[in-house]
């Protein structure tokens, strides 16, 4: 199961799937069903990832039965909470809401942490645009965590709160937060996570109205690295945002450049 984890995180999913699928061969082979249900958590993982959304929650579906019949109700409940974060991403908001309120009962009843729970929460709500309540549980969560000294968790509901600060109109905690959180995730070595708060600064700053040369080098610096990365629509969010920084300071050239190279990569399509 090792290689497997490895080669997803390595993002060669082709792979991945085939040391999974061998792995489950030979847990079930000696009816090992706590590593049977660790590997189909992690592949259900990988096929939500991908897509494959029947295929995941039939591997959510069964690693939970296998940790509730096996009395191990910890890890029933966090397969129930893969469960709601996988109607989130298919867009089944009310099934995604359902799944996570279940999780939050059965999580504190056999005394596990909320925190990861909480930041899927934080998102869905941000993403059917319940705000208020969305800003409201990030705040909460980001002073438990500050209590708690969880940095990594702490980071990632701060970018959370700066991405719903900027869609309320408030830039000035957008910003703050957008720092916060790139700096936070710098010190922890999380170039993704660090990319990602990168972009959410440059967004608050943006609209905040800085219109300077650095902040047009930020913007294209931070294009070319979620290209480099394979983030294509967040590339081209950042490579709008470049474009509109050019023209503010009459780079118009430039800014055609941008918008030819930004309508060739939707062209292309991609993630």
């Amino acid at each position: 199961m090792q290689h497997g984890m490895v080669l997803h995180k390595l993002d060669q999913p082709a792979e991945a799937l085939e040391h999974y699928r061998r792995a489950l061969v030979g847990f079930r082979r000696h009816e090992d069903r706590e590593w049977e249900a660790r590997v189909l958590c992690n592949r259900g993982i990988l096929h939500a990832e991908r897509g494959a959304f029947a295929m995941a929650r039939s591997d959510f579906t069964r690693s939970e039965t296998l940790e509730r019949e096996d009395g191990k109700l910890l890890g029933a409940a966090h397969m129930v909470q893969n469960l709601g974060w996988l109607a989130s991403i298919e867009g089944h908001a009310p099934a995604a809401f359902a799944a996570y309120d279940r999780a939050e009962t059965d999580i504190g009843a056999a005394g596990g942490t909320l925190t990861v729970l909480a930041l899927d929460r934080i998102a869905l709500l941000r993403s059917v645009a319940l705000l208020d309540e969305a800003r409201d549980v990030a705040e909460r969560t980001i002073a438990d965590l500050r209590r708690g000294g969880m940095s990594a968790y702490r980071a990632e509901a701060g970018l959370e709160l700066a991405e719903i600060a900027l869609r309320q109109g408030d830039r000035t905690t957008a910003l703050a937060q957008a720092r916060r959180a790139r700096d936070a995730f710098r010190r922890q070595e999380r170039p993704r996570w660090s990319l990602l708060a990168e972009l959410a600064h440059v967004r608050a700053a943006h609209a905040s109205g800085h219109r300077t040369r650095a902040q047009l080098e930020r913007a294209e610096t931070v294009a070319a690295a979620l290209e480099a990365d394979g983030w294509r629509t967040l590339a081209v969010e950042a490579r709008v945002l470049q474009a509109e920084l050019a023209i503010a300071l009459g780079e118009t050239d430039l800014a055609r450049r941008v918008v030819a190279r930004t309508a060739s990569a939707r062209q292309r399509g991609g993630p």
